[in-house]
């Protein structure tokens, strides 16, 4: 008991060092929310380069960017004013990064749609392209739980023409139908 006592201090000290060696984490002091409560309140967060690539994806998705916008000098040059240790991602990484999410998020609206039981309309929509290529947007359109008609894109993707065999061929591949049986 008597040796517990006299090393308490000694071993307080110690994982305090450790304490004052860990590097802190930066923090952030964001606002609150409108609709909170407290309004006008601050409140801290930290930095995460993660985070700020989930958001850049966000924009190109958004907003219809193309990859290369990431790689512009006025988009780079507003980034580092806002956040300087943020390293831009390539428009590469960006593309990666975007086709990441739609599986994400094709997976778990697959889930929603099959776990809810919810009935599905779907339409296409196609055209040519300047560049004389043929073009096809697959869309469900469906009424969530609180009664909001949601609009999803399934699927965009190139076809050889306009023939309805050749969008119905390009529908069943899309939902991952065999047509030929």
């Amino acid at each position: 008991m008597h040796l517990q006592f006299l090393m308490s201090p000694i071993l307080s000290s110690l994982q305090m060092l450790k304490h004052f060696h860990k590097k802190p984490k930066p923090m952030i002091l964001l606002p609150l929310k409108k609709e909170s409560e407290e309004e006008g309140k601050l409140i801290a967060t930290s930095y995460s380069p993660e985070k700020c690539k989930e958001a850049i994806v966000r924009y190109i998705i958004l907003d219809e960017q193309p990859f290369r916008a990431v790689e512009g000098e006025g988009f780079r040059d507003m980034l580092r004013v806002f956040e300087p240790r943020l390293q831009v991602p390539s428009r590469v990484t960006i593309e990666r990064d975007v086709l990441k999410l739609y599986k994400k998020e094709k997976i778990k609206l697959k889930d929603y749609l099959v776990a809810n039981r919810q009935r599905v309309s779907l339409t296409t929509d196609t055209w040519l392209s300047y560049q004389n290529l043929n073009y096809m947007c697959l869309t469900a359109h469906y009424i969530d739980d609180q009664w909001r008609l949601q609009k999803k894109i399934l699927n965009f993707r190139t076809i050889v023409n306009h023939k309805g065999d050749t969008i119905g061929r390009a529908i069943a591949t899309c939902l991952g139908v065999d047509c030929d049986s």
